[in-house]
């Protein structure tokens, strides 16, 4: 078996990985909270599960500049 090259993740790209998986986590809670339980509650764990996303994305994105620049 290969090992693939790929540089180590640093500590705070994997939290904001976290992020965005506890997001995508809260979006399916939030559904079957709208569809069976309550649609308030299903729609605050839905505006949750939004914003930890874009939280998730945003700062990776900012990372992936910042390492960038540091390359050159």
């Amino acid at each position: 078996m290969k090992k693939s090259k790929q540089k180590p993740k640093s500590k705070e790209q994997k939290k904001y990985e976290m992020f965005f998986a506890v997001g995508v986590s809260f979006v399916g809670v939030s559904i079957v909270f709208i569809t069976n339980v309550n649609k308030a509650i299903g729609l605050a764990f839905l505006a949750l599960g939004i914003s930890y996303m874009a939280i998730g994305i945003k700062h990776k994105k900012k990372l992936e500049k910042q390492e960038g620049k540091k390359k050159k």
